[in-house]
């Protein structure tokens, strides 16, 4: 008896974290929209690397700014 309780408060635990993580992630902006971000990537990619890294690159950059919200 007491382990069926213990079950299912499990797995509404974990229920509720799965929707509260779904949620963050839909209110999240992940492209960062100032000119000098797009700069940034172009001129990442016109230096030769790959388009994800120089996301991520100029993303990263645009956080330590405080250019893009977290």
């Amino acid at each position: 008896m007491a382990s069926t309780k213990v079950v299912a408060v499990l797995l509404v635990f974990m229920v509720v974290l799965v929707v509260a993580r779904a949620t963050d992630n839909e209110d999240q902006d992940h492209r960062p929209e100032p000119e000098d971000y797009a700069d940034c990537e172009k001129n990442c990619i016109d230096d030769g690397n790959a388009s994800s890294f120089c996301t991520l690159k100029c993303e990263k950059e645009f956080n330590m700014k405080g250019h893009i919200g977290s």
